[in-house]
């Protein structure tokens, strides 16, 4: 009995053990396997880009940066404005590669696909317009305060005044004047045509205005200063920035970023903005200071929300 104690003893140890092996085991193919997953989709893994044939492509936003890795932290090699052209090589996730002999020591740059994607603009419904209006000739605004004259010309008397804005039925069109429907007395009152926009012209007036808004909201800051230098034992890089957007930004921060003179990525620093919220239109300046790094030789700013949301930036 003594003996299969014994025997069943050692059976159960080399057991446990094969069982102990078998559990590391698995424990560190998955090790492995997360590893090489994470690797695979690490987003500056440059060997994992994919060569396309050389294309020539459109840029499609207002401004945009050739970067020197596909990583919105890295160093900005080239600034491209809507209109341009670049050729691409090589495609690594939603980045392109750009060929730029001239201007990176890698002899390319990285651009992100969004800045080929064309804005859709809703157009404005075209007014529909009554079948009194259409019989008496239309409508017209008057672009700025004006005069209406019981007459077509300056010499006659003003009788009444016309708001900014303000729309205005005519009945006809005479030289450069716009007969306007009778008032009180019956009387066709006058306005004259150089203070005054067709219907038309006030819809493509009113279509260039969202535009120029829905460009200021989708770039909603603008940087009007900023310089960098060595004070004692810190880097300080400081500016104002400017909110050109029509909504409030709140903890809105900066972002500086330190390079070596090739290039080669050092550290980086953020503080919030002196005003928070950065109001529509608003400036405020900015500072931010880092651990002075003897080879610090160029600096580059982003901006940011607090909880890490880009903000896009134009420069003066």
């Amino acid at each position: 009995m003594r003996r299969i104690a014994i025997i069943n003893q050692k059976g159960g140890s080399r057991f446990l053990a094969i069982l102990g092996a078998i559990i590391v085991g698995v424990a560190l193919f998955a090790i492995a396997s997360t590893i090489k997953q994470n690797t695979k989709l690490k987003p500056d893994s440059l060997q994992h880009a994919q060569a396309i044939p050389i294309t020539e492509k459109r840029v499609e936003q207002w401004i945009v940066h050739v970067l020197e890795k596909p990583n919105t932290g890295a160093l900005a090699l080239k600034t491209l404005e809507q209109g341009d052209t670049v050729k691409v090589d090589a495609k690594l996730g939603d980045w392109f590669r750009v060929p730029l002999p001239e201007d990176s020591t890698n002899g390319f740059g990285w651009i992100n696909g969004y800045a080929f994607h064309r804005e859709k603009v809703v157009s404005k419904p075209e007014k529909v317009v009554s079948e009194l209006e259409r019989s008496t000739g239309g409508a017209i605004y008057a672009k700025v305060a004006a005069n209406i004259r019981s007459g077509p010309s300056t010499s006659h008397p003003v009788v009444a005044k016309a708001s900014p804005g303000e729309r205005l039925i005519y009945e006809a069109k005479e030289d450069n004047w716009y007969k306007l429907r009778g008032g009180d007395d019956g009387e066709p009152n006058w306005i004259s045509a150089t203070v005054v926009m067709t219907e038309s012209e006030q819809h493509s007036q009113d279509r260039m205005s969202v535009l120029r808004q829905q460009m200021r909201d989708r770039i909603p800051l603008r940087m009007t200063d900023w310089h960098w230098g060595h004070q004692r034992d810190y880097a300080v890089a400081e500016g104002v920035v400017q909110n050109v957007s029509s909504r409030r930004l709140e903890s809105v921060m900066a972002v500086v970023l330190f390079y070596t003179a090739s290039g080669e990525f050092i550290t980086s620093e953020d503080a919030l903005i002196k005003y928070d919220p950065l109001m529509p239109g608003q400036s405020s300046p900015w500072e931010v200071m880092a651990r002075w790094n003897p080879q610090m030789a160029k600096a580059s700013v982003e901006f940011k929300k607090l909880f890490g949301e880009e903000l896009d930036y134009r420069e003066k």
